[in-house]
Order: C-alpha cells, then sequence, then structure tokens
C-alpha cells in the first residue's frame, strides 16, 4: 500500500503542476489578490515588513510564505505564485490521503483528480491568495486526523496541531474544518483520555502556532489587520460597493485615506491597497508593475 501510495501521490503532484504552468507563467493578474501580493512581495524585497509597512488582511503565516515562494523562485516575475501551486500539490495529495481511509485506491485517484481539476480549486491555487495554502493545510489537518484513527499516537496528533495552526494562521475561516480534525482525535482513542490529552495537545499546539508567528510582528497589529479589519470592512458597505471602489482610482484614493484615518500611526498600513510610494503601487495595477520591474532586473 505505501509503495502505491507514493507512486500515485507522484503522478498527481506532476499532473496538478502541469495543468497549472499556462496560468503559472501568465503576465498579467489573474485576478485581483495576484496584483495585491506581488505588490506585497515586491514590498518585502525591499526590507518592508508583514503589518507595520505592509498592511496584510490574512493571518502571520500567509505573508512570510510569500516572501519564501519568491526566494525561492529566484524572485522572478511570477516567483510568489510558487506558492499557491505548491497548495495545489498539498491539497490534490491530502484529499487523496483522506479517501484512503475511507475508500479504494480507485475512488482515492477520482476524487483526488476531481479536486486538483474542479474551477474553484483552480482558481484559488494558481493566482497569489490565501484561499489555497489555507484550503491546503486545513485538508492536511483532516488527512492527519484520519491516520490518527486508524493509528492513535501522539506524534501524529502533534502534526495535525501544525497544519492546523498554520492554516488558522492563514485564514479563520478555516476553523469549522479543524473543529471536526479535532473531534476525530478526540474520539478515534481506545482510551478516552489518551483522546482527550491528544486532542488538547494538538489544539495547543495550534494555538502556539498562531501566537509564535504573530509576536514578531505585533499581535495586536495582526488581529487588528487580519480580522478586525474584515468585521469593520463587513458592517461598512456591501461586497460589491467594496469591489467598485477597489478597482477604480478613486476607490484607491478613498481606501488610503480610511485606513490613514484608522491608523495614523502608520502611514503605511494601505501598503497593499493603495498608491503611496514605487512599493504600494495601486492593487489593480500591482501585477503590471511588478511585470515590469522583473523583466528590468528588479
Amino acid at each position: 500500500m505505501r509503495a502505491h501510495w507514493r507512486t500515485d501521490a507522484l503522478v498527481l503532484a506532476i499532473a496538478t503542476v502541469v495543468i497549472r504552468l499556462p496560468a503559472f507563467f501568465a503576465e498579467k493578474s489573474l485576478v485581483f489578490d495576484d496584483g495585491v501580493f506581488a505588490s506585497s512581495a515586491r514590498a518585502m524585497r525591499n526590507g518592508e515588513l508583514p503589518f507595520r509597512d505592509i498592511f496584510s488582511s490574512q493571518g502571520p503565516v500567509f505573508l512570510p510564505l510569500v516572501w519564501v515562494a519568491d526566494l525561492v523562485g529566484l524572485r522572478t516575475m511570477d516567483a510568489p505564485r510558487l506558492l499557491a501551486v505548491a497548495a495545489g500539490v498539498l491539497l490534490t495529495i491530502a484529499v487523496y490521503s483522506c479517501a484512503r481511509h475511507v475508500t479504494t485506491r480507485g475512488n482515492a485517484l477520482l476524487a483526488a483528480a476531481l479536486v486538483t481539476t474542479s474551477g474553484s480549486i483552480l482558481w484559488v491555487t494558481v493566482p497569489v491568495n490565501a484561499d489555497g495554502p489555507s484550503l491546503a493545510l486545513s485538508v492536511l489537518a483532516v488527512a492527519l486526523a484520519l491516520r490518527y484513527r486508524d493509528h492513535p499516537r501522539l506524534r501524529t496528533a502533534v502534526w495535525m496541531g501544525l497544519a492546523a495552526g498554520s492554516a488558522v494562521s492563514i485564514k479563520a475561516l478555516c476553523v469549522p474544518a479543524l473543529v471536526i480534525a479535532g473531534l476525530v482525535v478526540l474520539l478515534s482513542s481506545p482510551e478516552l483520555r489518551r483522546g482527550v490529552r491528544d486532542a488538547a495537545v494538538s489544539a495547543g499546539v495550534a494555538l502556539a502556532v498562531y501566537v509564535v508567528t504573530a509576536l514578531p510582528f505585533g499581535i495586536a497589529d495582526v488581529w487588528e489587520q487580519s480580522y478586525t479589519y474584515h468585521q469593520d470592512a463587513r458592517r461598512a458597505e456591501s461586497h460589491s460597493a467594496r469591489s467598485a471602489s477597489c478597482s477604480t482610482p478613486s476607490g484607491t484614493a478613498t481606501s488610503s485615506y480610511w485606513w490613514r484615518w484608522r491608523s495614523p500611526r502608520s502611514p503605511g498600513w494601505c501598503a497593499s491597497w493603495c498608491g503611496d510610494g514605487p512599493a504600494r503601487a495601486p492593487a489593480t495595477a500591482g501585477w503590471r508593475s511588478w511585470s515590469a520591474s522583473s523583466r528590468s532586473g528588479w
């Protein structure tokens, strides 16, 4: 079974990468976030820090992962997209792993193939965005929980906590899936006491991941930008109105003034949202600016 697992995972990984190559090398921004986070990657090249110099609406793990992908990709124009493609590979293999615990090899391959080729997954595993990595890590946590169910070990619970904590530290919306994974760990052990212990350890590790990754940037700033901002924006205006304001120069300026009013101590807060210097291009033009600078050997 292990030999088949490795072979299947390799084939799925190669197929996942191949079908994403045309979009990966696209010169234009694929979605709004693609340009936003490309501008953030460019700013980090200049030494600017997330949550201090660069506004980040995602959790404390996301932009550091973008920085790593940019570094691994040798800081080329397409380098930040490596994170999304890697998330696609991880998600596909994690889905296959989950399915192998509950069905046959053939059905597991079919499930993984359907996931990696679905439009909604392609949408978040080629452009630079937070949804793909968060989703991949959430499914990985579920896969590890199912592995714990078959072979209850504290080590597996710790790994599940690391995956769950990383997912939450990118996007808080993945919490429901992680609660299910935790319940699987809690109820899987033949000894209730052991299940409670391992579930508690997993939850503690997940919390520690968030705290440790948020501390260098300041927990208050991380919370305000990655959580409070979304709550305020949801109450302030509708999604359609917000999208319209972000897609126009006047809307960009409005966003700039709003963020300056929200945080006068840090004018650089709106780094990825508004035009305020060469490293803070408007998000709608982010990838164009990124493309031009990459070609010129930035």
